[in-house]
């Protein structure tokens, strides 16, 4: 989150703090839903907008209606898509949240990625369980890092260690498949490199027509599991 944007949600925490308590909390589900997440899950991800103000947003949604709903830092968020097993949500010009429900144990498990796209996407993924609790994403994705991303011509003079010495930070964002229970990685760079180290880089993380190499992660019904590079 930019500097900007973080005091703005500063600024905004007492009107939080003060906002009176509304809906009831919903029961567990027995099998999870994307709709039950959306409008219960309380996060920081997604605390800016009240369960109430999700409820709206469901209904209008429901009746093929776009809604602007005002979220508590004054701004616009929008629910652009919602089936049975996935959301996605437009926080803030700089922020949002797609969520995807999969099949584990008994009821199920939600998998969450929040992006923030301040000059360049950054994506993080949370799990949650029935009960809307928070579970270790570790326990179910090994995050990727930028050799995950690399291709090395034959008899390269170039080695992957070197080539993760020109990148201090690394960016990418995370797009999620319901339909096929999958997670598409692409890298994000560009945005957190000198331009001179992003144009070195990039020759060894892009695809034969110059696109950005993707990694795909497949649910087993355990964990995301990486797939092979294409």
């Amino acid at each position: 989150m930019h500097m900007k944007t973080f005091i703005k949600y500063l600024l905004a925490l007492p009107a939080i703090a003060a906002a009176p308590a509304v809906v009831q909390a919903a029961e567990p589900a027995d099998t999870l839903t994307a709709r039950y997440v959306f409008e219960n899950l309380e996060i920081p991800a997604i605390d800016l907008l009240s369960r109430s103000t999700r409820l709206d947003m469901a209904a209008y949604h429901d009746v093929g209606r776009r809604y602007d709903a005002r979220n508590e830092l004054g701004g616009i968020s929008t629910l652009d898509s919602l089936t049975n097993n996935y959301a996605s949500v437009t926080l803030t010009p700089v922020s949002s949240l797609q969520l995807m429900t999969l099949p584990y144990a008994k009821s199920g498990i939600a998998l969450l990625s929040y992006t923030v796209d301040a000059g360049g996407p950054d994506s993080r993924l949370m799990a949650v369980d029935a009960q809307l609790r928070l579970l270790p994403s570790g326990k179910f994705f090994k995050a990727p890092v930028l050799r995950d991303f690399i291709v090395l011509p034959r008899n390269s003079s170039v080695s992957v260690r070197d080539l993760e010495d020109l990148c201090d930070f690394f960016s990418a964002s995370y797009t999620l498949d319901a339909a096929t229970g999958s997670v598409t990685v692409t890298p994000a760079l560009s945005a957190v490199m000198s331009e001179e180290n992003y144009d070195r880089l990039r020759p060894y993380i892009t695809t034969s027509d110059g696109s950005l190499r993707t990694r795909r992660y497949v649910w087993t019904g355990k964990t995301l599991k990486l797939q092979p590079l294409e």
